[in-house]
């Protein structure tokens, strides 16, 4: 039986990388061995039972990579340096270590954001290249991996599109009110470029400027909440993606709303993508920053308005087709956000065709990154 290491952001519950995993898990454990490199082992084998992981510092890692046959980084939005200059060199560590062992390394289906620094440039760069795989899920991403020399590189699509739901997951769903929507929005600007995330989550660290940016995100936001609460007369549901996390943004938000007994946070601890994918399909409108609750989104056929906060969800509404619903992050109009918002409630046909034509072909691309493992491994299973 092959041996897989799979280094990834499981293990903070996170739903978005928890699908992810899941995927790789369902499509691989029957035929190898897999092992899992992860940001907290008690964690992600909560979520994943049965499955061998390791904490990033468990000293046992070198030894998982050096018994693998197969060294895969992802996916997700794993190389950027816009959290804190440390995040690209801590992601690409392990992948150095498989290739300096000569190991088969496969960066999969991952979403890349220009990269501020010289030294991380010319790490991923060196580490790209070497790899004998790279697949990506947007077309910036594609090109921000071709301008570091890594020209292997394919786009393919976010392993979410294959995820299987599980039944009966309307757990958290059935507490809801018939109509609601959905907001998603996701802790950012709660770093400081020189300082690791982790502390600065410790000691609640931000640089002046992020803190100017969180406080007119959060006057925004609530913009949007008290709109929606008051001249839509619909509750408003603060779906947490990154559970503990997202909820304090979505707590700053209704400290400040008009009518807070109109809104609803969900921060489950032990909430699964499928339920949060109800919760998702339950509603008449999601909007967020989140990228896997755009994707729980297309997959339940809920219209969406995407606020961006990374290339790869700009990567992401460019190939959906859905631009003209995408806003930045940093400057949104919140009356520009209300007026598209606004349409697509009174018009949801004009993202359901396109985004229906597009889950499908995104369901196609990301069998090509199963494709490429088992060709790695040797064993051509068909799994396209």
């Amino acid at each position: 039986m092959k041996k897989i290491v799979i280094h990834c952001a499981s293990g903070i519950r996170n739903t978005g990388d928890e699908a992810i995993l899941d995927v790789l898990v369902r499509t691989f454990r029957e035929r190898c061995e897999i092992t899992v490199i992860c940001l907290d082992a008690g964690e992600a084998e909560k979520m994943h039972p049965g499955v061998r992981c390791m904490g990033n510092g468990d000293p046992g890692w070198k030894a998982a990579v050096e018994a693998c046959d197969l060294f895969i980084l992802g996916g997700g939005g794993l190389i950027q340096d816009r959290t804190t200059m440390f995040n690209a060199l801590r992601w690409l560590q392990k992948l150095a270590y498989a290739q300096k062992l000569g190991k088969k390394t496969f960066v999969y289906a991952n979403s890349l954001e220009p990269l501020q620094y010289g030294f991380n440039r010319r790490r991923a760069a060196r580490y790209l290249r070497r790899a004998d795989a790279v697949t990506v899920r947007d077309p910036i991403s594609l090109e921000i991996a071709r301008s570091l020399g890594a020209s292997q590189t394919v786009l393919t699509a976010d392993p979410v599109y294959s995820y299987v739901q599980e039944p009966d997951a309307d757990r958290l769903r059935r507490k809801l009110p018939e109509r609601y929507v959905v907001m998603t929005v996701r802790h950012w600007y709660d770093t400081h470029p020189f300082i690791p995330v982790r502390l600065c989550n410790r000691w609640n660290i931000r640089s002046k400027k992020n803190q100017e940016k969180y406080e007119s995100l959060i006057a925004r936001l609530t913009a949007l909440a008290d709109i929606i609460s008051e001249e839509w007369g619909m509750p408003v549901v603060w779906l947490s993606c990154c559970i503990g996390r997202d909820a304090k943004v979505a707590r700053a938000v209704i400290e400040r709303v008009k009518q807070p007994q109109n809104h609803v946070v969900l921060d489950d601890p032990q909430m699964t993508p499928s339920e949060a994918m109800q919760v998702i399909g339950g509603a008449k409108l999601l909007i967020g920053m989140r990228l896997h609750g755009f994707i729980y989104a297309f997959l339940q056929k809920t219209p969406v308005i995407l606020l961006s906060y990374q290339e790869k969800v700009r990567g992401m509404a460019q190939l959906a087709g859905v631009e003209d619903a995408c806003f930045s992050v940093d400057d949104f109009d919140p009356k520009q956000v209300i007026q598209s918002a606004e349409l697509l409630l009174q018009t949801p046909e004009l993202q359901e065709e396109p985004i229906a034509a597009f889950v499908e072909k995104m369901k196609v691309q990301q069998t090509e990154n199963a494709h490429m493992a088992w060709m790695l491994l040797g064993e051509d299973h068909g799994e396209r």
